[in-house]
């Protein structure tokens, strides 16, 4: 299940005056709407599933008038941390990995499908750290 939001208008900062209809809806767009789809696809989901939510680098850098929005991309990856306590079977595998599943990360970093993934850190951890 991959879920994807990107609802950021209006862009505000602390001068502006942000209305509650305003954080309202973006909250429902960003942050709720994810939620309930994982709930809803949790039901419908085969053992070893996965779920795949976007945020956004606003969640963890500054960017001008981004208030709103950033705060809902950072709320969802904390609901990501959560939800993976929340499902059994995405809490920590509780061993070491195989061989294989290292290779396939390193694999991926050397990939046409990391092209636009720089200076970040793929855990390969088995969700233990």
């Amino acid at each position: 299940m991959c879920s994807t939001t990107g609802h950021r208008w209006p862009l505000v900062s602390l001068r502006s005056k942000i209305k509650p209809a305003d954080f309202d809806r973006i909250l429902a767009v960003n942050t709720r709407g994810q939620l309930f789809a994982v709930q809803h696809a949790v039901p419908h989901m085969r053992q070893g599933g996965r779920i795949v939510l976007t945020s956004s680098v606003s969640a963890s850098r500054a960017f001008f008038r981004h208030t709103l929005y950033a705060a809902n991309k950072a709320a969802v990856e904390s609901m990501v941390l959560n939800l993976s306590a929340w499902l059994d079977t995405a809490v920590a595998l509780r061993r070491l990995a195989e061989p294989t599943e290292i290779a396939a990360g390193y694999a991926f970093l050397a990939s046409d499908d990391a092209a636009f993934m720089t200076g970040r850190t793929l855990q390969l951890d088995g969700g233990m750290f």
